[in-house]
């Protein structure tokens, strides 16, 4: 009778040691799989602020430069046919997003939203917001227009808890 009690604490003790690790190779795996998707999401952010560095500052400086702030935009976002060819959310077509191609400013992706699909990580969505911020302050948004700009690019997929957000802050020189 003692053997079989002394068996039965050996597979009780065995069982729940067993189950321990199980649960614990599952969240390693579950927390390796996030941290792939933040990865990812990251990537997506960081594309979208690297295709803005290729953009003029600003409308009016696409063509000729600015020497007074008068003369920069009042309203950030998208003009005329910038609306129309580039519809929201912007996803993929022939290997390229739309915005790549129509927009010419920064601020014109002030509002912008993209889909962006993986094989991994499934539908990540993007938001972008511009705002004209502080040269003493990038983290205050400025009432009046300056030669700064700051973009925040927000990815955010069911498959990551907090979405992740990028800053920018474009300069005019």
């Amino acid at each position: 009778m003692g053997n079989y009690l002394i068996a039965l604490g050996g597979l009780v003790i065995f069982s729940i040691f067993s189950l321990m690790t199980n649960s614990s190779i599952l969240n390693n795996k579950k927390i390796a799989l996030e941290s792939e998707f933040v990865i990812t999401a990251t990537s997506i952010a960081q594309s979208i602020i690297e295709e803005a560095k290729n953009k003029s500052f600003d409308q009016n400086t696409v063509i000729d430069t600015v020497t007074v702030l008068g003369s920069l935009s009042s309203t950030l976002g998208r003009e005329g046919s910038e609306s129309t060819n580039v519809p929201l959310p912007d996803v993929m077509a022939n290997n390229t997003f739309k915005s790549s191609i129509y927009y010419n400013d920064i601020d014109d992706y002030n509002g912008y939203s993209r889909t962006v699909s993986t094989p991994y990580s499934g539908n990540n969505t993007v938001s972008v917001q511009v705002s004209y911020v502080s040269q003493t302050s990038p983290d205050s948004v400025s009432a009046s227009r300056t030669w700064f700009k700051k973009m925040t690019v927000t990815v955010t997929n069911p498959l990551i808890s907090v979405p992740i957000a990028l800053t920018y802050v474009f300069t005019y020189h």
